[in-house]
């Protein structure tokens, strides 16, 4: 193992080797899934260069026994079909085999080879039919729970405090939950980072600690009961596990989501319960009101976006909203072109859609007819050829009447 000198400061000091858990988790959900490929090494890479401290990532068992990094264990479950189809958005999404053929099936029947072989990502053109049709594949390598491993050692890898192995064993296959239980210790009982077990089947994570604790497995271990209902701390007290893991699902408003969670903060620490951790939140406005809230952690795919807000709060939105707002008082009416600003001191890059919500949230009428929510009858407009950086131009366009960003 490597020294303490390589851990940057998050190693405790208790000699056990674990690594201190930061005050904030900022976890990169499946990496940083806009930057790359979901759930491959460069996605993790790419994840805690963004800030990520924390990974989260899937896993499935092989059928030779294997604990691999893939979503969708069965390619035939509504929420496999709807990622084919590309619902979540992202830039890449499942290339799997196409439908009624031999290789599609759950992954527990496929050899680790046979699951490369026949498996892969696919850039995502949006919502559409890809269940009957794949695009062409990136070839991008499909990891194991043991390479990840070993990237925990390089220099990308040591940023890591924690892994969040999300679960994806079917309700009551405790045999596979056994199998992934033993290759999780295996493999990781002598790491520095944590390790979090979840899963949202009781039965499944009930199986996977007994199977663990009964090895006597060194500090760092904890399991969550993943909550998407109401009920996540009663369940957790009730249960004996030592971390919270909740989030608002499509189906469940927002005030009661927010108002049980304020609930579970306040409360958590008295059971003896911590982290609690929420998913999945990429939104600026939703990523603040969780850190004013005061949960541990937060599951992104953003990391970027969220380190900005756990350490600048607003104030990168503001400066540019507000750098916008002056190019715009200065020269309307006037038809020539005119450069307002050169430089800004953004942490990272900003993107319309983050500088229009907070625009549409806090703006002046000023902002807010820039932004297109001020109503129909806006005179000016902002087009943003690249995001805001802190070397990007701000330039009013007199002849359209538009502020244009990046050119």
């Amino acid at each position: 193992m490597d020294d303490d000198s390589t851990c940057d400061g998050k190693c405790d000091g208790a000699g056990s080797g674990v690594y201190d858990l930061p005050d904030m988790l900022i976890v990169g959900h499946r990496g940083a899934p806009w930057a790359a490929v979901e759930n491959t090494l460069d996605s993790f890479t790419q994840a805690v260069r963004e800030g990520a401290n924390m990974i989260e990532t899937d896993f499935c068992m092989t059928k030779d026994g294997v604990a691999v990094i893939w979503h969708d264990c069965n390619p035939n479950d509504t929420v496999a079909l709807a990622r084919q189809a590309g619902a979540e958005g992202l830039p890449y999404m499942p290339w799997v085999p196409n439908l009624f053929t031999r290789w599609r099936r759950p992954v527990e029947e496929l050899t680790l080879a046979e699951l490369r072989e026949h498996y892969d990502y696919q850039v995502s053109k949006g919502f559409t039919s890809s269940v009957f049709r794949n695009g062409e594949r990136v070839n991008a390598h499909i990891p194991t729970l043991d390479e990840l491993v070993e990237w925990s050692h390089t220099a990308d890898g040591r940023r890591m405090a924690a892994l969040f192995v999300d679960v994806k064993v079917g309700d009551g296959q405790l045999d596979l939950a056994t199998a992934m239980a033993k290759e999780v210790l295996r493999l990781t009982n002598g790491e520095r980072f944590h390790v979090f077990v979840s899963s949202p089947y009781e039965s499944v994570i009930q199986t996977m600690r007994a199977t663990i604790e009964a090895q006597d497995p060194r500090d760092g271990f904890h399991f969550m009961w993943d909550h998407e209902k109401a009920g996540a701390l009663a369940n957790s007290v009730r249960g004996g596990y030592d971390a919270i893991s909740m989030g608002k699902t499509v189906l469940r408003g927002w005030n009661s989501f927010s108002q049980e969670l304020e609930q579970v903060v306040a409360d958590a620490p008295a059971g003896g319960i911590s982290p609690v951790l929420v998913w999945t939140m990429d939104e600026d406005e939703r990523l603040m009101q969780m850190i004013e809230a005061g949960v541990d952690g937060i599951l992104t795919n953003r990391p970027s976006d969220l380190l900005r807000l756990v350490d600048r709060g607003w104030r990168d939105h503001d400066a540019a909203l507000d750098a916008i707002q002056a190019c715009a008082n200065a020269n309307k009416g006037n038809s020539s072109n005119a450069t307002c600003i050169h430089s800004l001191s953004l942490k990272s890059p900003l993107r319309k859609e983050q500088v229009s919500a907070r625009a549409c949230v806090v703006g002046n009428s000023v902002a807010r007819d820039l932004f297109g929510c001020g109503g129909l009858f806006d005179a000016v407009e902002v087009r943003f050829d690249a995001n805001l950086a802190n070397g990007s131009t701000i330039r009013w366009d007199g002849a359209a009447e538009k502020i244009v960003i990046g050119s």
